[in-house]
């Protein structure tokens, strides 16, 4: 989501419109007509300093605007009569962004929690799944200590058996090759035998160019840099009136969190995979019905993303923040005895965006889970627990 701007320059800027609200009618038997003026800022940008450089990681960003979209005056009619005659009889017209502070009108507090969960979920999420891909990870360096094993033991095989050979043992080296005796061709002539010498050899060969190539291509040039990422979105709307006004708040965002790293110690990768750096979350899931708390609040995922970046160093890291938030209002009532002939329509839209470069691997954060209370959640639970029960006293019996 996005929200336009008058002006895409660096820095603070505002525009201000001058609005005039007008009344016209009678009073005390006399035309009436009467103006007020009133300053309203209508536009709002910022934008965060220019930064300049080659940009080959991302940079700290800020973008603000904020607009005024419709503003349509509202119109209402004083009348107050007395006897046979009218005192007054006025009808004014006003803008209802005089009304409100435009500047300084801010969401209501529930959608900085829906913010501030979001942040959290995002960091967390991005840090379970590092830890799922430096699992993988973790995997492709066994595979790749065990290549260079077996290049090491065939490397040894093969000059064992070119040894052999040279000194005419020619069964020694078949057997340094994995050749038996049924191995040889028909015929125990010296040709034949040689012949078999060099089906042994061949494979071999063949066997560590391709494992010297896993290695030098496959493993050294990439760096192990492995990369995880997470996008979470929220939504919000609040009807409501206060006064003479019936508005409403409308809100959407979302947070994004993506981090790089680099495998730094293989062997803390292998040690978080199989959960000695945080036995605490090993033994939070032997908890009894522990995952009656996880449906609320993912204490599990908490537990697990702790020791996420064991073995690892940032590379490149960052969390990015948006939301487009917009106000809408008409009048209503304007006191006793006023008529409202026209209830007028204001719409504000707030936009935001702001990206934090990570100088470090952040924290795990709690976050609530969404509609942690629907249907499908609770019958899912009530079926655990007495599955769990059951389990639990035929186990006794």
């Amino acid at each position: 989501m996005s929200c336009p701007s008058f002006t895409n320059l660096h820095g603070f800027h505002f525009v201000v419109d001058s609005k005039t609200a007008r009344s016209d009618g009678q009073l005390l038997g006399n035309p009436f007509h009467g103006e007020s003026y009133h300053d309203v800022t209508t536009d709002t940008s910022y934008r965060s300093p220019l930064v300049r450089g080659d940009h080959d990681g991302p940079t700290n960003y800020i973008r603000e605007i904020m607009s005024v979209v419709t503003d349509i005056p509202f119109v209402y009619r004083d009348v107050f009569p007395l006897g046979d005659g009218t005192i007054r009889d006025i009808v004014t017209s006003e803008y209802i962004s005089t009304k409100f502070p435009t500047s300084f009108m801010n969401p209501p507090v529930r959608v900085g929690a829906l913010r501030e969960n979001s942040y959290s979920a995002s960091i967390t999420k991005a840090l379970n799944r590092l830890r799922d891909n430096t699992a993988e990870i973790g995997a492709a360096i066994f595979e790749a200590r065990r290549t260079a094993e077996e290049l090491a033991i065939n490397a040894k095989n093969l000059l064992a058996a070119w040894n052999a050979a040279r000194r005419g043992n020619i069964a020694l080296a078949m057997r340094n090759l994995g050749l038996g005796k049924r191995d040889l061709l028909t015929g125990k002539s010296a040709a034949n035998a040689w012949l078999s010498l060099i089906y042994g050899w061949l494979p071999l060969m063949n066997d560590m160019t391709e494992g010297a190539g896993r290695l030098v291509k496959g493993y050294r040039d990439e760096g192990f840099i492995i990369m995880a990422r997470s996008t979470n979105k929220w939504l919000f709307e609040e009807p409501f009136t206060t006064g003479d006004f019936k508005s409403r708040w409308l809100a959407g965002g979302g947070t994004k969190c993506q981090l790089e790293a680099r495998i730094k110690s293989s062997f803390l990768d292998s040690l978080d995979g199989s959960g000695v750096l945080n036995p605490l979350s090993i033994a939070w899931e032997l908890v009894p019905f522990s995952f009656v708390v996880d449906w609320v609040v993912p204490i599990g995922n908490i537990l697990d993303a702790l020791t996420a970046s064991a073995g690892l160093e940032l590379a490149a890291g960052f969390t990015s923040e948006w939301y487009d938030t917009g106000f809408e209002s008409s009048v209503t009532s304007f006191g006793d005895g006023i008529k409202i002939v026209d209830g007028g329509e204001f719409k504000l839209r707030q936009y935001r965006f702001e990206r934090k470069v990570l100088d470090g691997f952040p924290l795990p954060r709690l976050y609530a889970k969404a509609n942690p209370f629907s249907t499908p959640h609770i019958l899912s639970a009530v079926s655990l627990i007495r599955t769990a029960a059951g389990n639990s006293s035929r186990r006794y019996r």
